[in-house]
């Protein structure tokens, strides 16, 4: 369950992040979250449960350009890469 409220709650920012980029507003709803995230992430017992609910989709949404072709944050780039290396994906 706790999994999928937090692919829920990814999914949620990274739509908000999209609609804001849209209205040229600035998209902070995946950095405000970071850390919440990373540490749900980093949690050995959620990450099975997490790549089965389709957690690698979401992961790659947070990676993804915004609608106007910009990227994400840097910080926000470089800690989702550092959580991809501690998950058991093959």
């Amino acid at each position: 369950m706790a999994a999928e409220d937090l692919i829920k709650t990814m999914k949620k920012q990274v739509n908000d992040d999209n609609e804001s980029n849209a209205q040229r507003k600035p998209a902070l709803n995946k950095l405000l979250n970071l850390d919440y995230v990373t540490k749900e992430l980093r949690r050995i017992p959620l990450q099975n449960s997490f790549l089965e609910n389709g957690g690698c989709a979401t992961l790659a949404d947070w990676l993804y350009p915004l609608p106007d072709g910009t990227y994400p944050n840097v910080k926000v780039v470089s800690e989702m890469l550092g959580v991809v290396d501690t998950l058991a994906i093959d």
